[in-house]
């Protein structure tokens, strides 16, 4: 079996075991039939309704509580308070457990009630033989139902709530849903209930299971008689018009079903919430001409929408819990939706701006010289990074269809840089540095999709349970420079990327994490509070590894590393000895020599394969144009002076390498000849030093002297430091014993690295 065959049967299975097993997918069917009986029966119950028989008995310390803490408003700028309409949208804060003297059974008129006790009323419980989905209430403690979570200490809530119009104009049916955090433990709810729009006031019940949820239960939950009755009739038509459309899908389809899903919290506890607007500073007029600009987009002038503020609190009769939430904070839908589309459009334009930057980055770097300073694992990262926030701003597109046209352009232009121009600038990296082990750009393409798969598997399964695990994923995507800056360490490279590309795509890559992190009003369901530390945290990271690369560029790629962790690099300006000098050198004169002009180094510097090197003195740059003077006469360079490259390429390496000299000293590119530096050999040294008389002795020269016996000999070594040093920045020799002149040498280098004469794979200059 075949490498891709392996891979692709290791893919299965790891799909097969991540979702297959997912229970959370998993629904049960009820048939149409019984829908039928369930709401037939709610319409004969609510038919029979009564305030006086069916009404819910509150203490009056329960009612007092309401007043002073939900229903409480602030002042109203208007003679009459202005609310809005539709409240479809979310509502998200903290929520407090509140004690009251009274049990929560007590406050609410009821007891808690077994299987064996006779029902309250015979006409508001459902059959439960049409109900298989519906597990029948037993005598458990709190404990089993509040299932591990904890409402006696502070948590979080997140409310959804979506508005259907009725046959009364005052009141609208709300569906939604509610997630309740105690910091440990979560779980999510169903939610139905009432608005009525004129008082601002909200009646919620939530139950985990879906079955749970009736109709005729909502009315109990009113506190005045025209509220109940007003409830009741709106609730009887609603019914009735779903009666209506089972009926016509049981004519049509004939049997059918509808899918339920089951409910799979250990948590069993309901609630009734209790919810009341604040009054808008804004007139009815006004309101309702906003409100029609975000429903139908006609393009009228309207005043800006004003916040919408309420307070809430969760009564739980089963689990015996009484939460509250104080001032919150709510956002409409239409809202929403409106900033959502400035949030696509916004990300359609940075990721415009990310493809024009790698477009102008993959230009720069078309040669083999520049793609082979190029860290792969830097690209790897970048395109992962994209196909992680592509397949986000498609799924948003498909979650929600207005949204789909911003989002699906910003997931396109996302598909485009990663698949057109990330996998392709990858593919050419590796290329590039392994010529004859890779040469499929489709297995690149199968890995790194493969890759996002697998990553989407496991984030789904253990990364979204866990904050930390987010947020440890995040900065390890956002370490895309750190590759790059090891890369340019061990291979002595700089230059590698333009300073528009590390800035843009540092700043590009910060903007949505920022976003989701500090943003206090995201557009993402959120209950947590902005994370300012982490975001800042994250910025400092990633300006720290952008001014690092950049400061290679200048400083040199190895400025801030020891020199006994430098990893050894080819040296293309040794000094090359001539016929005789080898054989004055293996006399050990020139080494004797050398050794008083040229201190050793610190360190030796590895030669490459084919020179037999050995460290000797550290040389400075200087200018080889015009004439260098040692020690009184005049020496001039006939050779062009060396380039700027060729200069910070020795500086910092700190030997002096010799070696044989090619037999040819022919340069093959430009075939003009090429002048080597030499070291002074001993008669050219004497000679050229001053002479030193010293009273009741001969004369001898300071070229024989200790060196810290004369100023003339120190200053007869740095001379010949700056002469040496300056030649061998004039040509450079390969690994293969080929000499070259630096500037022709450097412009071939930056087409391919390889060999002029004899084809041989050269290192990075």
């Amino acid at each position: 079996m075949s490498t891709t065959s392996r891979l692709l049967v290791f893919l299965w299975v790891c799909f097969f075991v991540l979702y297959f097993f997912d229970p959370t997918g998993k629904k049960n069917e009820l048939p149409v039939e019984r829908q039928l009986e369930v709401h037939e029966h709610e319409a004969m119950v609510l038919a029979n309704m009564t305030f006086a028989l069916n009404k819910t008995s509150m203490s009056p310390t329960f009612t007092q509580w309401l007043d002073t803490h939900v229903y409480a408003l602030p002042p109203s700028p208007a003679s009459q308070p202005v609310f809005y309409s539709n409240v479809t949208g979310r509502f998200q804060g903290r929520w407090k457990s509140v004690t009251l003297a009274e049990n929560i059974s007590v406050l609410l008129g009821q007891q808690p009630h077994s299987p064996a006790s006779p029902s309250p009323s015979p006409s508001s419980t459902p059959p439960q033989a049409q109900l298989p989905t519906k597990a029948v209430e037993s005598a458990t403690s709190v404990a089993s139902m509040l299932g591990g979570m904890n409402l006696a200490k502070d948590g979080s809530f997140r409310l959804r709530l979506l508005a259907n119009a009725t046959s009364s104009p005052n009141i609208s049916y709300m569906e939604g849903r509610l997630d309740l955090e105690d910091g440990s433990s979560s779980f999510e709810s169903l939610v139905h209930g009432l608005h009525f729009i004129s008082e601002g006031m909200l009646f919620l019940q939530s139950s985990p299971d879906e079955t749970d949820l009736y109709l005729y239960d909502l009315p109990k939950m009113m506190l005045e008689q025209d509220k109940f009755d007003s409830a009741v009739k709106t609730l009887w038509q609603a019914n009735q018009d779903y009666i209506e459309r089972l009926r016509i899908q049981l004519q049509e389809n004939g049997k059918s079903s509808q899918e339920v899903e089951p409910s799979t919290s250990k948590v069993k506890c309901k609630f009734w919430i209790y919810m009341q607007l604040h009054p808008l500073k804004a007139t009815r007029e006004q309101l309702r001409s906003l409100e029609r600009e975000l429903l139908l987009k006609e393009g009228q002038s309207t005043i800006f929408p004003p916040k919408q503020f309420a307070n809430m609190s969760l009564v739980s009769p089963n689990c015996q819990a009484l939460l509250y939430t104080g001032r919150i904070q709510g956002r409409k839908l239409d809202l929403f939706l409106n900033k959502s589309r400035n949030m696509g459009a916004c990300l359609a334009l940075v990721t415009l701006v990310e493809l024009f930057l790698t477009a102008k980055q993959m230009q720069r770097a078309i040669s083999q010289s520049a793609l082979t300073k190029i860290s792969y694992i830097t690209i790897a990262l970048s395109c992962m990074l994209d196909m992680y926030m592509c397949m986000v701003l498609l799924i948003s597109a498909i979650m929600k269809p207005a949204l789909f046209l911003p989002y699906a352009t910003a997931a396109f232009l996302k598909f485009s840089l990663f698949s057109v121009f990330g996998i392709r600038q990858l593919f050419n990296v590796i290329m590039a540095r392994r010529r004859s082990t890779f040469n499929s750009e489709t297995i690149l393409r199968f890995r790194l999709y493969a890759g996002l798969l697998i990553g989407l598997g496991v984030f789904y399964r253990f990364a979204s349970r866990s904050p930390t695990m987010i947020v440890l994923g995040t900065f390890v995507l956002h370490s895309f420079w750190i590759p790059q800056i090891i890369s340019n360490i061990q291979r002595n490279t700089r230059r590698v990327f333009d300073r528009s590309y590390i800035i843009g795509m540092s700043v590009t890559r910060l903007l949505v994490p920022l976003y989701v992190l500090a943003c206090p009003v995201s557009i993402l369901d959120l209950n947590d509070p902005p994370r300012t530390g982490t975001a800042i945290a994250l910025t400092v990271y990633v300006a720290l590894q952008a001014i690092v690369l950049m400061l290679q560029e200048t400083l040199g790629p190895r400025r801030f590393v020891p020199p006994q962790w430098i990893p050894p690099s080819y040296d293309y300006h040794p000094v090359l000895l001539s016929p005789d000098e080898e054989s004055m050198a293996a006399q050990g004169e020139t080494a004797e020599t050398a050794e008083v002009l040229y201190p050793p180094p610190q360190h030796s510097v590895s030669g490459g394969s084919h020179l037999n090197s050995e460290a000797a003195s550290g040389a400075g740059a200087g200018d080889a144009s015009g004439s260098t003077r040692v020690a009184g006469s005049a020496v001039t360079s006939a050779t062009p002076g060396p380039s700027q490259t060729a200069r910070q390429r020795l500086a910092g390496r700190g030997s002096l390498i010799s070696a044989s000299r090619p037999s040819n000293n022919e340069c093959a590119i430009c075939f003009m000849p090429v002048r080597p530096a030499r070291p002074p050999t001993p008669h050219t040294a004497v000679s050229a030093s001053p002479s030193v008389s010293i009273p009741g002795q001969p004369s001898r020269t300071a070229g024989r002297q200790a060196p810290g016996l004369s100023s003339a000999s120190s200053a007869l070594a740095s001379s010949a430091d700056l002469l040496l040093a300056t030649d061998r920045l004039n040509y450079m020799v390969t690994p293969c014993h080929h000499i070259f002149h630096t500037e022709c040498l450097e412009r071939w280098m930056e087409i391919k690295l390889e060999c002029p004469v004899c084809r041989a794979e050269l290192p990075p200059a």
